[in-house]
């Protein structure tokens, strides 16, 4: 039985993995399934509303959903109360719908379309905030079902939207962005069970610290996201477009390692990290071993999908697997440092990233070298989050006892007001009557 369960802890321990791969390989997939169904016109529609989609949600929720789950150990609070985050949350989801309504009107055509964006975008939102829900109730094992339900959900879209428009291909667009719709709404509905949150507002502490957090890891986000891509968008400066494609061919290599960092980065921010060490070594190996296979296959794979003509991709491609991993341990790390309440830390470092890349960019000659250059880059922001890691190892807690002095005693304190009678802690730091206490699934 010990061994049944250590097997069962380590699968669902390694899910969000598992969910981060299956995602980026059913990505391709469907891109494959839509670009033999629909043409050239309703591939570039379709990619055009997921992308905005994702990205208005994501701007839309401000990473108030990381300040709800950011603890240092499973033990500790996050910045603000469960129930002040999902309260914020819900009104920028309220909010996102005429933002999504205007935007959708701009970048995509027809209403019925402008409806389905819209619709997207806020179950992008509900996905964050269903998220958040689950790791404060620690449901980890829900969350973990909910990111696996989705790639499979779009992949059977996606089937069953090219199946249909054999049949009806007018409707081939909107079958398409149903999938999407239905891959994005459905999971965070069946996962994890009905329970009645009351609005909880916070007040001007709760809202200082939230806007502080949120403010700082929202942009060490936008940092990161400007790493992904500087380098492709610097490229046309320097080089001719024949050598912008093959390092185009090159990222997608390093883009197939590096999704492994997402599940680095909400362990480490939710303190499920293993052990007191600054790397998880679990991660790291995963991350290895998928980088050495993608690297060990680069030069018969990238020809065979590519084309013999993207051979000089291969050495780009290999190097940029070794970016990959170093990028996903950051990730791992960086969590670390958002879980410790010091998200200003994170967007040091993945700024320390973007000015190393810049200062060495202008003395690269190929391509190769401009991999090179990432790889340095992602090495020196990997020691710099090591070292802030370190540094301050116990600031999650001195911060939680700084401003819940009262709510993080385990005992009554002379300076704290006294609990009501017959309340008691629950799992989830709150009172067994409080709006966050489980209730029974319906």
């Amino acid at each position: 039985m010990p061994a049944r369960a250590s097997i069962r802890a380590l699968a669902a321990e390694r899910g969000l993995e598992l969910s981060a791969l299956l995602t980026a390989v059913i990505g391709l997939v469907a891109s494959a399934i839509a670009a033999r169904t629909v043409d050239a016109g309703g591939r570039g529609a379709l990619a055009v509303l997921v992308t905005w989609a994702t990205v208005l949600a994501w701007t839309a929720t401000g990473s108030v959903d990381k300040a709800v789950i950011a603890r240092a150990d499973v033990r500790s609070r996050p910045v603000v109360p469960p129930a002040v985050g999902l309260t914020v949350l819900g009104l920028l989801g309220v909010a996102s719908v005429p933002l999504a309504l205007g935007v959708g009107a701009v970048v995509v055509d027809g209403p019925w379309l402008v409806v389905m964006f819209a619709a997207v975008t806020c179950g992008n939102v509900a996905v964050d905030m269903r998220a958040a829900d689950l790791v404060a109730r620690r449901r980890w094992s829900g969350l973990v079902r909910m990111r696996l339900l989705q790639p499979l959900l779009y992949l059977g879209g996606c089937l069953a939207a090219a199946a249909t428009t054999a049949i009806w291909p007018a409707y081939g667009i909107s079958l398409f962005v149903a999938a999407v719709g239905v891959s994005v709404w459905l999971p965070p509905l069946l996962v994890g069970g009905w329970r009645r949150i009351r609005p909880v507002w916070p007040t001007r502490g709760q809202s200082r610290r939230l806007v502080g957090f949120a403010g700082g890891y929202h942009l060490g986000a936008v940092l990161h996201l400007v790493n992904l891509r500087i380098d492709l968008l610097l490229l046309p400066s320097a080089f001719a477009l024949p050598q912008v494609g093959v390092y185009a061919v090159a990222t997608a290599a390093g883009n197939i390692v590096g999704v492994l960092g997402s599940a680095g980065l909400l362990r480490g921010l939710t303190g499920r990290a293993p052990g007191n060490r600054v790397i998880d070594g679990t991660g790291l190996g995963l991350s290895s071993l998928l980088a050495a296979v993608v690297a060990g296959s680069a030069p018969w794979s990238v020809p065979l999908a590519f084309g013999s003509g993207f051979v000089a991709a291969v050495p780009a491609a290999q190097l940029l697997c070794l970016a990959g991993v170093l990028v996903a341990v950051r990730h791992g790390v960086n969590g670390r440092l958002a879980g410790q309440h010091r998200p200003w830390a994170t967007a040091a470092v993945n700024g320390c990233a973007l000015l190393v890349f810049l200062a060495v960019f202008p003395f690269c000659r190929t391509v190769t070298e401009v991999a090179s250059a990432t790889v340095l880059a992602s090495a020196v922001s990997l020691a710099l989050a090591g070292w802030l890691v370190t540094m301050k190892p116990h600031a999650a807690q001195e911060v939680i006892r700084e401003v819940q002095p009262c709510e993080s005693a385990s005992t009554p304190q002379p300076s704290c007001p006294s609990a009501p009678p017959g309340s008691s802690p629950s799992p989830t730091g709150s009172s067994a009557g409080s709006p966050l206490a489980p209730t029974r699934s319906r």
